[in-house]
């Protein structure tokens, strides 16, 4: 049980530290200038996507999310620390900060990782691909 309460706490912190840059990402005027690997596949055809950016777009989402996996188990970890501090009577303000901070960083790598394979799709794509894919967007 206690194991129970303690994995909601840290779902709960999570949510809580990534709400407000969540509640602010993706921002519209930001993400018209991308194109998310959801998109340039499900329009692979309409856009004559070729073998080789098929297989370049998918080497950059495998390497993300490699990264971004290792990275999720980090910040479970960080997280479960930053649990624990909070779960005292007496909170420790400068550890527990340290904590929320290491947490935070972790948050900002992940956006970081993701913020390249962003890049590296939309450099993938020739412009009028990417001009087709404007005109596709949901």
């Amino acid at each position: 049980m206690n194991r129970l309460v303690n994995h909601f706490a840290t779902v709960a912190i999570l949510a809580l530290l990534v709400a407000p840059a969540a509640a602010k990402e993706p921002d519209p005027e930001f993400m018209k200038h991308v194109y998310p690997p959801e998109l340039v596949m499900r329009h692979a055809g309409d856009i004559d996507l070729t073998k080789a950016q098929r297989k370049e777009i998918s080497k950059a989402v495998k390497e993300t999310q490699s990264r971004t996996l290792d990275l999720g188990w980090d910040m479970q970890e960080a997280a479960q620390e930053l649990v624990a501090l909070l779960g005292k009577s007496r909170v420790d303000r400068a550890a527990t900060l340290a904590a929320a901070k290491r947490v935070m960083e972790l948050e900002v790598q992940v956006k970081h990782a993701h913020m390249g394979l962003l890049i590296a799709i939309k450099n993938t794509l020739e412009p009028a691909q990417q001009k087709q894919l404007d005109g596709l967007r949901d």
